[in-house]
């Protein structure tokens, strides 16, 4: 290996749409110096989104709560290289007791610094509103050129095979519209009900709706009496049904931002959350948003005309 290689370390641990989120800062990265050694930290149930990234030259595993002794074996690690940089792109405390351990004399984090990760990474101020370009920011102090953005997300082989064996299961017809009527709040969902009537909807329109989701979803998701792939896809596996379908429907949650990285058709239901910075990259147009912060006072027929507004884009293709 080259002594004059650009080592960089970069940290963002969680969560699925925060990950992809900093995906075009590592590409960034990657296309400024293509032989960089990247190493990307990241929780070990978020770590398929990562195999066979182009950005990424390997990936370092931690789990959700890591014992003392996994503290441990992650600093044997991480001492083993000098990093050239050292990115804490989560801002918390545990990326930042990450960092800490790091051998580099250059460190630095995206703005939004907490939880005391201020005193262990330089934080790169921006005036940019969504996340995806204040992640940016910190590529571009790297040396990146960050006017060109790209996510670098793709399925890989063998969860698109299966993706595909799982969706001919349920039976649908294009357009095939996925819902995912999850968040990670409970202020962040819209309601299930509302949720049924829309896929009825969807459905006297010719689309064949379907649910995604967690295991924790798969009560919820029963309650629209469509077909379901809630709890049954692996996050690799995700990927590739997002990759396949015409449309996904969703809140401020990570399949929504993959579908995005996918360069697929999104319509996003969001309230408390500004989409001016965490909403679907560059994508406003795609934005159901209320003011008010109550997803309830949305419509099923806002919804509705939205969504037959995106699948109108995928048919004239």
């Amino acid at each position: 290996m080259p002594t004059n290689l650009l080592r960089v370390l970069f940290i963002k641990l969680s969560a699925m749409g925060d990950i992809v989120h900093a995906m075009p800062s590592a590409m960034a990265i990657r296309s400024r110096f293509p032989n960089c050694d990247l190493r990307w930290v990241v929780q070990t149930e978020f770590a398929d989104l990562l195999k066979n990234h182009p950005a990424v030259s390997g990936i370092i595993e931690v789990p959700k709560r890591p014992s003392i002794a996994d503290l441990m074996r992650l600093r044997k690690t991480l001492r083993e290289n000098v990093f050239d940089f050292a990115l804490d792109m989560q801002g918390l405390f545990k990326s930042a007791r990450i960092i800490a351990m790091a051998k580099s004399s250059r460190k630095l984090g995206f703005q939004w610094q907490r939880e005391g990760s201020r005193f262990f990474s330089k934080p790169i101020r921006t005036d940019a509103q969504h996340v995806v370009d204040q992640y940016l920011a910190v590529a571009a102090a790297v040396g990146a050129d960050t006017a060109d953005v790209s996510f670098g997300l793709a399925p890989m082989p063998s969860a698109l095979e299966s993706a595909k064996a799982k969706l001919q299961a349920l039976g649908l017809q294009k357009p095939i519209v996925a819902i995912n009527l999850g968040a990670g709040a409970e202020e962040k969902r819209w309601p299930a009900v509302k949720f049924g009537a829309l896929a009825k909807a969807l459905i006297s329109h010719g689309c064949s709706p379907f649910t995604i989701g967690s295991p924790n979803e798969r009560e919820l998701a029963a309650q629209l009496n469509i077909p379901s792939l809630a709890g049954q896809t692996s996050i690799a596996e995700l990927v590739g049904v997002l990759s396949l379908c015409d449309l996904h429907i969703g809140g401020d949650t990570g399949s929504v931002h993959i579908a995005t990285a996918l360069e697929k058709q999104v319509v996003a239901i969001m309230g408390p959350t500004r989409p001016e910075r965490s909403g679907p990259y560059r994508r406003m147009e795609s934005v159901v948003y209320s003011p008010s912060g109550s997803l309830a006072s949305i419509s099923e027929q806002e919804l509705l005309e939205k969504a037959l507004a995106r699948l109108k884009l995928v048919r004239e293709i």
